[in-house]
């Protein structure tokens, strides 16, 4: 099964890391795009919200991304986003508070 190299990179550095995904589905800000090995070359914006990685042997990771660039070449995919953090990373009351707060100053 062909497989691609998965790389997110924040200003902080390479927040994570997957060297043989077998697909990565994600919100661009033309709609959801599912990317494989041997994906056409590409630079799309992607949307606040979650990614999935998906592996070979059917396990998904989940993270969440903030606005930036997803661009795909030769097996790799790389995204460049302000923040990404693991789904079972995410501080569900931290989230909350933040999301009450951004809807009260309307950000």
């Amino acid at each position: 099964m062909n497989t691609l190299s998965v790389s997110i990179v924040t200003p902080n550095g390479e927040a994570y890391s997957a060297k043989e995904a077998s697909m990565v589905v994600l919100g661009t800000t033309s709609g959801q795009l599912g990317v494989m090995a041997n994906h056409v070359p590409m630079v799309a914006s992607l949307k606040v919200g979650p990614l999935k990685v998906i592996f070979p042997d059917g396990r998904e990771e989940y993270l969440a991304v903030s606005e930036g660039f997803v661009e795909t070449h030769k097996g790799e995919v790389t995204i460049i986003v302000q923040t990404a953090e693991l789904g079972k990373d995410i501080d569900v009351e931290r989230a909350k508070k933040s999301i009450t707060t951004c809807r009260r100053s309307s950000c």
